[in-house]
């Protein structure tokens, strides 16, 4: 059956939204519904996302962590194309989806933490890290060269600031 899909109007959280995807390569819905969409009602941002997939702007895929379902998002290359602009998509790295979902729907919890801390000025997701954008650029050159982080923290710590890699690893007891 066919179903026919009304274009919608990228109001100033779902550019959010694209970017965010960006930057974190997946989410869960109630990571989206606290981080993007500040705590709406679930039905409401599953509808909205629901709308962006049907514009082909993000898409869901299921996956399952300690035997139960999970449902996430990532940006699509329409999505992504959206995000940056058009032309400049070919100068940005664009690594959409996630290689390993668990652990990049941890590390999205993980920054939330952080940036609750008042010492954390900035966090660099590797997304952002690994693109080409000016600004990840110099911020790498100035402070870790070929570190391969899955974030970079910028820190304030007894009045300077300090940059400092975060790498999650993590063990699966049987």
């Amino acid at each position: 059956m066919y179903k026919r899909c009304k274009k919608i109007i990228l109001n100033q959280k779902d550019s959010r939204l694209l970017e965010y995807l960006f930057m974190n390569k997946v989410a869960l819905p109630n990571q989206i519904n606290r981080d993007v969409f500040e705590n709406l009602s679930m039905p409401n941002v599953y509808r909205r996302l629901q709308r962006l997939t049907d514009e082909q702007l993000v898409l869901h895929h299921y996956f399952t962590w300690e035997r139960k379902p999970f449902r996430a998002f990532s940006l699509t290359p329409q999505g992504f194309k959206t995000f940056v602009g058009g032309d400049d998509a070919n100068h940005i790295r664009k690594q959409l989806r996630s290689e390993n979902v668990i652990h990049d729907v941890q590390l999205v919890d993980i920054q939330n933490r952080f940036k609750k801390l008042s010492m954390v000025l900035e966090y660099y997701p590797e997304n952002y890290l690994r693109s080409n954008c000016d600004h990840a650029r110099i911020v790498l050159k100035e402070n870790l060269h070929n570190i391969n982080s899955d974030a970079l923290l910028k820190i304030r710590f007894s009045k300077d600031d300090h940059y400092v890699p975060l790498s999650l690893k993590f063990v699966h007891f049987l």
